[in-house]
């Protein structure tokens, strides 16, 4: 099954000159994944970065 999505001129333009010989359907999942994949890691990042800070107050609380 298609379908139909409105966007500008403009943006089409940018998506046609990135999209090169592939196919709408496997550009868009491909950008899509791409995305997926960006998020999870600035999730993992921040996680990490949040339980570090959280070890270094607890080694700075076990010290005394």
């Amino acid at each position: 099954m298609s379908t139909t999505i409105t966007i500008s001129r403009e943006t089409k333009e940018i998506l046609e000159m990135l999209k090169g010989n592939k196919t709408w359907d496997e550009f868009l999942r491909e950008v899509a994944e791409e995305l997926v994949k960006k998020r999870r890691e600035e999730a993992r990042r921040a996680l990490a970065q949040l339980l570090e800070s959280e070890n270094l107050g607890r080694a700075e609380w076990t010290r005394y």
